[in-house]
């Protein structure tokens, strides 16, 4: 709906559903801001003051898309009608929204890293269950079998 300059970063080859519930997550935690949808890929934070990233009351936009395999992340900040962030007219806040951008991606790699390393703590704790049973089991049978 609104065209604006944006910072646009690659996120490897994601789920744009997880990558918005990420960003959702992130803007929440780490900036106290509310995201809604806006559209059918993009969510946006409408009238809220960033102060990471500037002064001025605006609007927080995020849309997600694919490019051949690649999942990819715009962010803009628009603070009136149209009037977007650029490197030319605000480099300060154009950059601490670069920075904003570039924190998010660490953000939603280390959590899905650490979700990653918890599912496999898990699988190998039932690994190891299961390997203890069946050692346990094979025991038994060894006995059994002797006795027979």
């Amino acid at each position: 709906k609104t065209n604006a300059r944006a910072w646009v970063v690659n996120v490897d080859n994601e789920s744009l559903d997880e990558l918005k519930d990420g960003w959702s997550d992130y803007v929440r935690q780490e900036l106290d801001v509310k995201s809604k949808k806006d559209g059918r890929d993009a969510l946006i934070a409408k009238e809220v003051t960033v102060p990471r990233i500037a002064e001025n009351t605006g609007d927080l936009r995020a849309k997600f898309f694919t490019e051949g395999d690649q999942s990819k992340v715009a962010v803009a900040f628009t603070t009136g009608y149209s009037i977007a962030l650029n490197t030319k007219d605000n480099p300060d806040e154009a950059e601490n929204l670069r920075r904003l951008v570039k924190n998010f991606v660490k953000y939603y790699k280390t959590d899905k890293l650490n979700e990653q390393i918890a599912q496999n703590e898990k699988r190998e704790k039932d690994l190891e269950s299961s390997y203890e049973k069946n050692e346990r089991e094979q025991k038994q049978l060894t006995k059994h079998i002797g006795k027979i």
